[in-house]
């Protein structure tokens, strides 16, 4: 008969807690049942043509954000690259798209199809993300665009 191992580990200097572990430096993210979490969140537009510049991409009402949150990084793809000048997206942060101010600004340069950028980016509970591209490509504007974030929340 296998023996059946149960445990947890309640870490208070992180203020998280894990299963299937009994030892901190066995403890990671995908151990982890609460506390701090990695989530991703991609938004794009993602079979059309990037040909001209887009306020609040993908549209609603943003990335909302229950708790507060830190975004650690962006990633711009495209299925076919921009030709001539680069595509730039803006992250904005506030409580409504109209109020929200620009925090950080994207690039995906001309010619690439990938660009991943680090960031630190403090979001508050109560609070949303929204993107806008303010540059295309003006030669050839690419298309297939998307922004993956990727950030902590809990």
């Amino acid at each position: 008969m296998a023996r059946r191992i149960r445990s947890i580990l309640v870490d208070n200097t992180l203020g998280k807690i894990f299963t299937n572990t009994d030892v901190v430096t066995t403890s990671d993210s995908s151990k982890l049942i609460a506390g701090t979490k990695l989530l991703t969140t991609t938004v794009g537009a993602a079979y059309q043509v990037t040909a001209f510049v887009i306020r609040n991409l993908g549209g609603g009402s943003g990335i909302p954000f229950a708790s507060q949150g830190l975004i650690i990084n962006a990633t711009v793809t495209m299925f076919s690259a921009p030709i001539g000048q680069a595509v730039k997206v803006d992250i904005k942060v506030g409580s409504t798209y109209a109020t929200s101010s620009v925090v950080s600004t994207l690039t995906l340069s001309a010619g690439t199809t990938s660009s991943s950028t680090s960031l630190s980016i403090n979001i508050q509970a109560g609070q949303f993300v929204f993107l806008d591209i303010t540059q295309v490509g003006n030669i050839r504007p690419g298309s297939g665009l998307a922004v993956k974030l990727n950030y902590y929340t809990g």
